[in-house]
């Protein structure tokens, strides 16, 4: 249930193939944000908004003083709670590839 995004705790009604999409972003970024800072983020055991925010703004400044802004941002705009602002896998994948020069 951790790494539930929090449309899919809330709502579990009516998702769209997108949600699920989002909401698998959303896993992606705690699980990310739980190796940078080698710690379990039990961060949907906190069902109130504001708490869920919070939580994740103190965790993203930890790993921006330990990484950097470079995983941050990415960080920062994966876990947003309004899944239609959260970035898609395309654009990680189009961020990755301009910052660090990848190509497949």
């Amino acid at each position: 249930m951790d790494y539930t995004a929090p449309e899919i705790v809330i709502q579990a009604k009516n998702r769209k193939k997108k949600e699920l999409h989002q909401a698998d972003v959303w896993s992606l970024g705690v699980i990310i944000l739980e190796l940078c800072l080698l710690k379990p983020e039990p961060i949907m055991t906190r069902l109130n908004r504001k708490e869920i925010t919070e939580h994740i703004q103190a965790n993203l400044l930890e790993a921006y003083k330990i990484y950097g802004r470079d995983i941050a941002d990415i960080l920062t705009r994966m876990l947003v709670l309004d899944p239609e602002q959260r970035l898609t896998f395309k654009e990680i994948r189009e961020l990755l590839q301009s910052k660090y020069d990848v190509s497949y």
